[in-house]
C-alpha cells in the first residue's frame, strides 16, 4: 500500500510539473495535427502550410510556457490523437493562423504605403 501512494505522489508531482493551461493543449492539439498533416502528406509542395502553421503554434507555447517540455508532451499526444480527431482540429487551428497571415498582409501593405511616402 505504501508503494501505490509513493507512486501516484510521484505520478501527481510528474503531472503538475508538465501542468497545461487549456490554451496550451489547444496549441499542442494543433501542432500534432498538423504535424500529421506533413507526416502523411504525399504532395510535398503541400506541406509548407501546414509546417509553418506548426513553428506558430510551438511559438505561441514557448512564449506561454517556456520551460514546458514539449517534446515529451507532444509526443504522448501524437500516440492518443486519432485522425477523427485530427481532422476536427484542423478548422480551428487554421482560423487562427489565417487570421494572423492576413494581420500580416495588412502590416506588409502598410510597410509599402510607408516607404513610398
Amino acid at each position: 500500500m505504501k508503494i501505490l501512494l509513493i507512486g501516484a505522489s510521484a505520478a501527481m508531482i510528474a503531472g503538475a510539473a508538465t501542468a497545461q493551461t487549456p490554451e496550451t493543449v489547444n496549441d499542442l492539439r494543433c501542432m500534432v495535427s498538423y504535424a500529421f498533416v506533413v507526416g502523411t502528406s504525399k504532395d510535398q509542395t503541400a506541406i509548407t502550410g501546414p509546417a509553418l502553421g506548426m513553428f506558430y503554434y510551438q511559438g505561441r507555447i514557448d512564449g506561454r510556457e517556456p520551460s514546458l517540455p514539449i517534446s515529451s508532451i507532444f509526443t504522448k499526444l501524437a500516440l492518443s490523437m486519432t485522425a477523427e480527431e485530427v481532422e476536427n482540429e484542423l478548422p480551428r487551428c487554421n482560423a487562427l493562423v489565417r487570421e494572423k497571415a492576413i494581420q500580416m498582409q495588412v502590416i506588409g501593405k502598410e510597410m509599402q504605403g510607408e516607404a513610398k511616402s
